[in-house]
């Protein structure tokens, strides 16, 4: 199969990976909707302070704390992206596509002509998938995206069953 890997296929497979665990979850949550709702909650106790008592030196300080804090977390999510954003621009050197093969000794991929990988089947850790991709993990935090995009329901029929017979979960 050959595909080029978008950045929006790029973060769709890093939000499905941030999902994996009951921990990465939460911590997924609390970074998406917790920070941004209490630095949204901590400009407006900001603007109350500085509405019904305007700036002194008492409290010049609290309020640009507060503010300061609230403009972060309330901007987190977009922190969130332009880090994945700076990653996928670090880690895609390359403007061609990828090239992905499996067969029953291992996964084989090219890129642009530039690198090649070969991977056993007992190298590969896991595997997970979405309605928008497939991930292979070599790694706890290395893995090949595979977008379904990219392939066709008899492919990918394929390649789940081809996953399910090679690759054996790891157990912790």
């Amino acid at each position: 199969m050959r595909f080029k890997l978008s950045l929006e296929d790029y973060l769709s497979a890093q939000r499905f990976h941030a999902k994996r665990s009951t921990w990465s979850r939460f911590t997924f949550f609390v970074a998406r909707w917790v920070y941004p709702t209490v630095g949204l909650s901590l400009i407006a106790i900001a603007f109350l302070i500085w509405r019904h008592h305007p700036l002194s030196a008492n409290n010049g300080g609290t309020i640009g704390a507060l503010l300061g804090g609230g403009v972060a977390l309330a901007c987190w999510r977009l922190f969130m992206r332009r880090g994945f954003k700076k990653s996928y621009r670090r880690t895609r050197y390359w403007e061609g596509d990828v090239e992905v093969l499996f067969n029953e000794s291992g996964i084989f991929s090219k890129i642009s002509g530039l690198t090649k990988g070969e991977f056993s089947w007992q190298a590969t850790k896991s595997w997970r998938e979405d309605k928008d991709q497939v991930l292979i993990y070599l790694a706890p935090a290395l893995f090949i995206v595979i977008p379904k995009r990219a392939i066709s329901e008899p492919q990918l029929n394929d390649l789940r069953e081809l996953l399910r017979r090679k690759v054996v979960p790891v157990v912790s």
